[in-house]
């Protein structure tokens, strides 16, 4: 469903719901020190981790203590792998001691091992069922978690808010909220022994009532709440999560449109909003004014707390293409800058919802669906001072812009449609950016030298610096590999296998399925497995049999050739693995119509290390060998990456094995034509007895280097 092309009030709420999953989280220990004298607030985790929605209980988006990845190091980023659950991710990852927690619409809230890549534990928190305007499907977790003390605090699907064992995911404590049309978009954030969160509904209409409530962390009984209008009218929702300035135990909330009754009669809708955290009762407000407000001018998103020499500011976009910034001390007064940013949500592609991200001075802004110069874009990332409102750069993007945008210390990270691009927080310059294949909703998180991505494609997306850096022996004969390129987009075909059930591998022409199957001799099989997964729950099996001739391998054509290709896959060695006298292939990229000229192999030898073979523009076969530095053990999971360049004159590869620079050779004749399919698997006949298996997982390439 396009969730940005759709018109009216329902269609754009749910749009905001897109950017509620831009919603936050928050946990950072109780009473914590003013952090007005700062630039920013300090991190709740001190270590790079990000352990709530937007970094911390000011909502500023920053990771401070992040120093891997920099504006030095940000292109050396490539994909390593992925985790993908049973439907779309609109939640925004939290990153806690190596374990990331992050909920999918199929309704479970999952913890995975960041270093072993595996699933620690998922439970199941509900799913909501309507049929409305704005989705007409099932949705389950869209809130993002607040960790705080080994406690995991998250709104679940069915409408409660949880608080899980971070241990085992087992539930602490649950606590209505409220039934549908009542639904779970904001993250909690938890402040002094209390969970605050927003209510809001499913989809409006029907429109609910607003509220923000509070709760005691020791048992979910509720501590406070607030009515947002008059009790038995609807309006004033709180779609985004609320933020905190702890030197004066406030609470800023941005507020959703009218319901009931008009703007006139409820002042706190459309408004920004001050609470005191201890009672939740009003200190101040602003309202948009009737001459901004448009159709549908709810405020979807999170407010920004940052502070500069001395004043206290808050900032937040509204759906009418506006970004506000007030003193934080007097709302009232109105904005002390104000910036329009795009177009607004009435005309424009999609909903201006994004939350937006303060670091030294400069406030980060990511809007939706801008018109420039007759040439509509999807989106756009403004850098501005963050006192005066004075632009210091902007770029515009093709690709609609709705997620939350983060940053670093020397780092902007924001999604345009598919795609996550990491820019230079200076000039806004792309350092990185890789495609996913279906919309980011969620924030891109840095934290402890490791990018996220969240996906509607159903997966979470990891990618990690190569390791370049690290000392490791060259195989004799191999000339010094060398860092790859940035990866400036390209891919070509990627699977998990995540998307099937176990069994048989189903083939088809589609973009991203495997075109067909290879194989044949007594005893070889490919299939779908869950026996053994890089990223949970699925990777594709290869069985060895014990006869001659036969081979099980998985084939997938292109519908271009290219004379630039990269490939990247994990595999895993069963301990049930023999064989003897021949090698197995891993992987081989071809032509088809010739399949010597321009080919690259990755073979496994018969002393379990990689050799390379390729084929040179006479149909001439070589190889080189990786002694013990490329040699593999049973029993755990490898990435591999195979870059290559095909030409005559100046052909090269190059291999990596768990992020670490393997073995290349460049200036060598590596054929005349470009490749168009590639193989998964043993492709190579069996000429002696073998038995047993391994697996392959989370493959793809690319026409640039991953």
């Amino acid at each position: 469903m396009d969730y940005l092309t759709q018109r009216g009030k329902c269609m754009r709420k749910r749009l905001l719901i897109l950017a509620i999953l831009l919603v936050l989280i928050a946990g950072i220990v109780g009473g914590m020190l003013g952090f007005r004298n700062a630039q920013h607030p300090v991190q709740a985790s001190g270590n790079g981790d990000w352990s709530m929605f937007m970094g911390d209980i000011a909502r500023t988006g920053l990771n401070a203590d992040e120093n891997l990845i920099t504006s030095a190091t940000a292109s050396n980023l490539h994909y390593t792998w992925m985790f993908t659950t049973g439907s779309s991710i609109f939640a925004s990852p939290t990153v806690v001691n190596g374990i990331i927690y992050i909920g999918s619409w199929d309704g479970y809230e999952y913890a995975i091992n960041s270093a072993t890549r595996q699933m620690v534990w998922k439970t199941f928190l509900g799913i909501t069922q309507q049929q409305k305007l704005c989705y007409g499907q099932s949705v389950g977790v869209t809130s993002s978690a607040a960790v705080q003390n080994g406690v995991l605090y998250v709104g679940g699907g069915d409408g409660y808010l949880y608080a899980l064992n971070t241990t085992d995911g087992s539930v602490v404590w649950k606590t209505l909220l409220g039934a549908p049309p009542y639904y779970n978009y904001a993250s909690p954030v938890v402040y002094n022994n209390r969970v605050y969160t927003g209510l809001s509904s499913y989809c409006d209409p029907p429109f609910t009532h607003g509220k923000l409530l509070a709760f005691n962390i020791s048992d979910g009984s509720q501590a406070a709440s607030a009515d947002l209008v008059p009790i038995g009218q609807t309006g004033a929702t709180v779609w985004g999560s609320p933020a905190i300035d702890a030197a004066t135990n406030t609470v800023y909330i941005a507020t959703g449109n009218n319901g009931s009754q008009s703007t006139a009669k409820q002042p706190l809708s459309e408004a920004l909003v001050a609470l005191d955290a201890t009672t939740l009762a009003v200190k101040d407000h602003w309202q948009i004014p009737q001459a901004q407000q448009i159709l549908d001018s709810d405020f979807g998103t999170t407010p920004t707390l940052f502070d500069i020499n001395g004043s206290h500011y808050v900032g937040a976009l509204n759906k009418n293409g506006i970004y506000y910034v007030w003193d934080r001390g007097n709302l009232a007064a109105g904005p002390v800058w104000e910036q329009v940013v795009a177009e607004n949500s009435n005309m424009g592609v999609g909903d201006d919802v994004s939350p937006s991200c303060f670091n030294n001075g400069v406030l980060y802004v990511a809007s939706a669906g801008e018109t420039l110069n007759g040439v509509k874009y999807g989106g756009s990332v403004y850098a501005f001072d963050g006192s005066s409102g004075n632009i210091l750069w902007v770029v515009h993007m093709a690709g609609i812009t709705v997620a939350p945008i983060t940053c670093t210390n020397g780092l902007v990270v924001d999604n345009q449609g598919n795609v996550v691009e990491v820019r230079d927080a200076s000039n806004g310059n792309i350092l990185f950016r890789h495609a996913t294949t279906k919309r980011v909703e969620g924030a891109s998180v840095i934290s402890n030298g490791v990018l996220y991505t969240p996906s509607t494609d159903h997966s979470l997306y990891v990618f990690t610096l190569k390791g370049t850096s690290t000392p490791t022996p060259t195989p004799t004969g191999a000339a010094t590999a060398t860092p790859t390129p940035t990866q400036v987009g390209g891919t070509i075909f990627q699977n998990n296998f995540d998307s099937y059930s176990p069994g048989p591998l189903p083939t088809g022409t589609g973009t991203n399925q495997w075109t067909t199957l290879m194989g044949t001799g007594t005893g070889f099989a490919t299939a779908v497995s869950n026996t053994q997964a890089s990223s949970a729950p699925n990777s594709l099996q290869f069985t060895m049999g014990s006869g001659l001739k036969g081979y099980a391998a998985a084939l997938k054509r292109y519908g271009s050739t290219y004379t630039t290709h990269s490939a990247k896959f994990s595999v895993y060695l069963d301990p049930s693995l023999t064989y003897s006298t021949q090698a197995i292939t891993l992987f081989s990229v071809q032509n088809r119509s010739n399949v010597h000229d321009g080919s690259i192999s990755l073979w496994l030898a018969v002393n379990r290390s990689l050799q390379v073979i390729w084929y040179d523009s006479q149909g001439v076969k070589h190889t080189l060998g990786t002694g013990t530095a490329g040699k593999l053990a049973t029993g755990q999971w490898y990435t591999i990456e195979l870059d290559q360049t095909n030409d005559p004159t100046n052909g090269s590869w190059a291999l990596w094995l768990n992020g670490n620079a393997l073995a290349s050779q460049s200036g060598i004749d590596l054929g005349n034509i470009g490749v168009n399919a590639c193989i998964a698997g043993d492709s190579l006949p069996s000429v002696s007895v073998m038995s047993g298996m391994f697996y392959e997982d989370d493959v793809i390439t690319a026409s640039q280097h991953i």
